[in-house]
């Protein structure tokens, strides 16, 4: 969906998220409504990751289920 696909070029622009594998993470975009999923290296990448996914027009909501590694 064109949500996915702001929200994959929103995470691949941020610097900050250069050690998490971008590509490797399940986003889920139904009616505003983004579900994340996959591992990531830390703490601080799962929030990051959230707070970008939020950022982006037309999300409403986000189911963070993201895996932290360490």
């Amino acid at each position: 969906s064109r949500m996915a696909e702001r929200i994959h070029k929103a995470l691949n622009a941020d610097d900050t998220l250069r050690d998490v594998d971008i590509h490797r993470l399940r986003v889920v975009t139904v009616d505003g409504q983004v579900t994340l999923s996959g591992a990531v290296p830390t703490l601080a990448d799962k929030v990051a990751i959230e707070q970008r996914v939020r950022e982006v027009k037309g999300v409403e909501a986000v189911d963070n289920e993201l895996e932290v590694l360490r």
